[in-house]
Parts: C-alpha cells; structure tokens; sequence
C-alpha cells in the first residue's frame, strides 16, 4: 500500500477539484460568523426588551388597579366634605416661612426674640367651645397635668 503524507498531498490539484465545495464552506462559515456577530446581540437585547415590557406591563396593571380603587374612594359618602374639611384645616402652614422671615429680620435689625407664643386659631365652633366649657376636669382626669 501507498502511504499518504502531509508533504506528499498536491494542495493545488486538491483545492482546484473541490472548488465549489470550498467555496460553499467558505459562504456557510461567513453566514455563521455574521450570524454570531451581528444578530445574536440583538436577538439577545430583544430578550431583555421583552422581560423589561412584561414587568413594566405588570407594573401597569398594579398601578390601573390601584387608581380604580382610588376612584371608588372620591365617590364614597366620608369624601364628599373635603372641601369644608380643607376650608377649616388648611394642609399648607406656613409656620417654616414665619420663623425663618422673623429671624431673618430680627437678625437684621438687630432685636432679640425671647418669647414667642403661636395660636393654630379657631377651628371649632362655638357649640363645642360651650361643650367643652362645661365639662369639670378633675384632679385624677386625663387631662390634668398633675
């Protein structure tokens, strides 16, 4: 038997009798290379598009229900006097701007402020002022400070 060799091996007649077939592996390795380094980065930011619109889909739903829920309570019979509750109890107090304003002045015109007493107002009516005035607190009562 004859014994083939590397060294031995015609490359030239080889690659000039299978030329066709070089270049079909030569276009399926191209194909595969293009494949691995133009679409598979995007297929895979694709994937992490769809994961970051599902959670935002079920962030969604959560925060749909939540307002509808926030819908149903305006309607209730307890809200329907905010308006008179906001009109006698004010939520902006401007008692940070006070402070700082008279500070700023006292500071400015150089007078010491050693006392201040500040009063929220008048919030109740007079039929619960009557009330209260006419309940005797005791010694041993809650509101004693003794």
């Amino acid at each position: 038997m004859l014994a083939i060799t590397p060294s031995k091996i015609n490359w030239r007649l080889f690659v000039y009798t299978r030329q066709n077939l070089l270049i079909a592996l030569g276009l399926v390795g191209t194909a595969i290379l293009i494949v691995m380094l133009a679409i598979w980065p995007q297929i895979t930011s694709i994937s992490e598009t769809q994961t970051k619109l599902t959670k935002a889909k079920k962030e969604l739903l959560r925060v749909t229900a939540k307002l509808n829920e926030l819908e149903a309570v305006k309607i209730s019979a307890e809200f329907s006097q905010t308006d008179k509750v906001n009109q006698v109890l004010p939520s902006k107090k401007p008692l940070i701007e006070f402070m700082t304003g008279l500070n700023s002045i006292a500071a400015i015109t150089q007078v010491g402020v050693t006392d201040l007493k500040i009063s929220p107002g008048q919030i109740a009516t007079d039929s619960s002022q009557l009330k209260l005035s006419n309940r005797k607190i005791g010694q041993n009562s809650y509101d004693s400070l003794d």
